[in-house]
């Protein structure tokens, strides 16, 4: 019974929380404790709240489908006008740098740009959307509106705009955000000269540029780098890391230049720089080249070792190609002599420089030389002492200074060494061979050794000869095996032989055999393999030549050894078949197969028993005999794609073409040749008439022209089962 302010004489209340400016028709009724009557009439006129300011508009989204790198479309939704008209619709908004952050919302009300839409006259609308052109790729745009009637504008502007489809932590993806792109592109790099160095051979330096104006909305992550020659060829490539400080601080200053620093370059070169900068999106455009700038010069390189392929009994001569020059030219060589392996500096003999500069000859054009000598240097060192070993280096100078010393060179005059061994023979078994020989004309020195050089593979061997025949006035022969022949190598024994007993063989046998003794034997060899073998004398003075190469030389066969148990390949009621693989034939081909069916249990019927209780003989088991060739089930098919397989000995080639397949074929293969498995071609079994449900076993043997294999393990199988057989008649025993 309150009077809200006013004399009324009867009930009255308040109303609240009506929207301003709606109508509304109010009704009453009474109430007391015996119940309620019924409504009164409405008023004929309605009660219209009073208009106020319009409400606070909801937060300014952006257009998705508007979203580029150069601009945002901005949206909003008209509010009520709270009982009056809305009349114009201001928007505060600005831009700033995604690497910024956002706008603060303070900031915008201050600082943003204001636009006014006001309605239209004709239609009573107002605009809804405003395109924001110009803009740059990974900025922001912060955007709040307050909507104006008739009595005034909303007192709040409205929020800001939230990520709309991006996620909350990442800014760069919300609607609101133009899209980040690559940086802009960076400055030329230009080399500071000045700061340009040569040592060691190699050429160092400092370079600077200046990034592009925008790292377009995503911080700086990498500087790359590629340095190139007067060709403009890729010589180098190199980046540095760039911290989200270092990139926020390049972005704000001012000063924009990055510098840096390169090394590894040739002196006397020229080179440029160019540059690349790589942001969170990806890398912008490589940069122009930069000018160019030659390296200092640097000492010449240190030169190859001399090489020599000719000497005599009284000089040798040395050969050398031109060194780098390291940015200026070669003025002279100096070579130097020494007469032990690791002499005082003082034991030294440098060579006249007048008499090396004289006599040096180019190896030009119109000689018969190799491609890779024309254009070296030789020069010949006379008055030397025959049979006897010398070392010698050089070195080279420009303009800058020397270089330092090549490794040494060892090598030797010609002497009076042994002749060729001629007659070189074999015997062999099957695991076990002896090589004998006759010496040759020592002419007048001491023999030393004999040197055998053999295995399976005949390309090798060969090898083995041409380099030493290459080699011949040198000691580097010494090193073609791995080791020096006087220290490591055991005397009278096969080195590097313990592969010879298998199917793949990369190995190359090495025998030093102490004088007098004119015969080897080697053991635990493959039978049915091909060896191939040389011998050459050794003497004081030096080493003969090799013999021609012997062979092949091929052990003796032998009857296969042990073989795989088979695999089931199908299983019936009355029938199974196995697949089996061939072992190494060990110098015979396989002529027979010769596979075992065993009854092992199962159920029977009276009548498959004999009399004396046991079962039929043709019941109990089965076997098969047959040749191989008859018996293919599945061939290997050459893997053209994939890596050659190397060390693939004649006998694994031979066991390949005894199995009617190509003898190239083992090269070819993805799998690995074994002696119990060769060829990886099967074979397969059948046995028909068998009982149902009935469990059996399977071994199987081979047999070459040598003898027979021992018989495989079992391979145990069970029929599937059948039905019982029908009854017997029925018989009536009385009525």
């Amino acid at each position: 019974r309150g009077q809200a302010g006013l004399r009324y004489n009867g009930f009255y209340c308040m109303v609240p929380s009506l929207t301003p400016g709606k109508s509304y028709y109010i009704k009453a009724r009474p109430c007391n404790r015996v119940g309620t009557a019924g409504w009164t009439q409405c008023l004929v006129d309605p009660i219209t709240t009073l208009a106020t300011t319009p409400p606070r508009m909801e937060a300014i989204e952006s257009i998705p489908e508007h979203r580029t790198a150069q601009s945002i479309a901005l949206r909003w939704t008209v509010p009520w006008g709270n009982g009056d008209t809305i009349r114009r619709i201001e928007i505060l908004w600005m831009v700033q740098d995604l690497e910024d952050g956002n706008v603060e919302y303070q900031t915008l009300i201050r600082n943003g740009k204001k636009e006014i839409f006001q309605q239209d006259p004709e239609t009573g609308k107002i605009q809804t959307e405003f395109l924001l052109p110009k803009l740059q790729p990974g900025q922001v745009v912060a955007a709040v509106a307050r909507p104006f009637n008739g009595i005034g504008g909303a007192r709040l502007w409205s929020p800001l705009p939230g990520p709309g489809r991006g996620k909350r932590e990442e800014l760069w993806t919300w609607d609101i955000c133009t899209i980040a792109t690559e940086a802009d592109i960076p400055g030329t790099v230009v080399i500071d000269e000045e700061s340009l160095r040569s040592e060691n051979y190699l050429s160092r330096g400092d370079f600077s540029f200046e990034i592009g104006a925008r790292t377009n909305g995503r911080h700086i992550l990498f500087f790359e780098f590629k340095i190139l020659d007067e060709n403009l060829e890729v010589v180098q490539e190199f980046k540095t890391e760039v911290s989200p400080e270092e990139s926020l601080r390049l972005r704000k200053s001012k000063n924009k230049t990055i510098r840096g620093s390169f090394e590894k370059l040739q002196p006397g070169e020229k080179y440029c720089i160019q540059v690349r900068v790589i942001n969170a999106v990806g890398p912008s455009f490589w940069a122009e080249p930069g000018p160019f700038a030659r390296m200092p010069p640097d000492v010449p390189q240190v030169p190859a070792p001399l090489n020599s392929e000719l000497t005599s009994l009284a000089f040798i001569e040395v050969k050398w190609k031109p060194t780098v020059e390291s940015g200026a030219e070669i003025e002279k060589y100096q070579i130097r002599m020494a007469l032990r392996a690791e002499p005082l500096e003082e034991e030294w003999i440098v060579i006249d420089e007048d008499d090396l500069k004289k006599n040096t000859k180019i190896q030009g054009e119109g000689t018969k030389l190799t491609s890779k000598d024309k254009g070296s240097y030789a020069y010949r060192i006379h008055g030397l002492e025959d049979g006897s070993m010398y070392y010698f280096t050089i070195r080279a100078a420009n303009c800058i200074g020397w270089s330092g010393w090549s490794e040494v060179s060892r090598f030797m005059t010609k002497n009076s060494k042994p002749s060729k061994l001629e007659e070189l023979t074999a015997s062999c078994t099957a695991r076990e061979l002896t090589l004998s020989w006759t010496p040759p004309e020592s002419n007048g020195v001491e023999f030393l050794r004999f040197d055998l050089i053999g295995g399976p593979n005949r390309s090798l061997v060969r090898w083995c000869q041409f380099a030493s025949a290459l080699l011949d006035h040198t000691e580097d022969v010494d090193k073609l095996f791995g080791y020096a022949i006087k220290e490591d190598a055991e005397p009278d024994a096969a080195n590097c032989s313990s592969s010879f007993g298998e199917l793949y063989c990369e190995e190359c046998m090495y025998a030093p055999v102490v004088a007098p003794k004119q015969s080897f034997a080697l053991s635990n060899l493959l039978p049915g393999q091909d060896y191939y073998f040389m011998a050459r004398a050794v003497g004081t003075s030096g080493k003969g030549e090799f013999s021609q190469v012997l062979g092949p030389v091929c052990t003796d066969s032998e009857e296969p050894k042990d073989v795989e148990p088979m695999e089931l390949n199908e299983l019936g009621i009355f029938s199974c078949s196995a697949k089996l693989w061939l072992p190494y034939d060990f110098g015979a081909p396989i002529s027979e197969i010769h596979a075992v069916l065993r009854r092992l249990h199962g159920p029977l019927s009276p009548d498959e028993l004999d009399e004396k209780g046991e079962v039929h003989a043709h019941i109990a088991g089965k076997e098969q005999r047959a040749a191989p060739e008859t018996m293919i089930f599945e061939s290997v098919v050459a893997d053209q794609t994939g890596p050659v397989t190397v060390g693939v000995t004649p006998a694994l080639r031979r066991c390949f073409a005894a199995e009617q397949m190509q003898e190239d074929l083992p090269r070819r293969m993805q799998r690995t040749s074994t002696l119990k498995s060769c060829t990886g071609q099967s074979y397969k079994v059948t046995f028909e008439d068998l009982k149902p449900g009935t469990e059996y076993e399977i071994r199987w043997c081979c047999q070459n022209a040598m003898g027979r294999s021992p018989f495989s393990g079992p391979l145990v199988l069970k029929t599937n089962p059948n039905h019982p057989d029908q009854p017997f008649a029925v018989a009536v025993d009385s009525l």
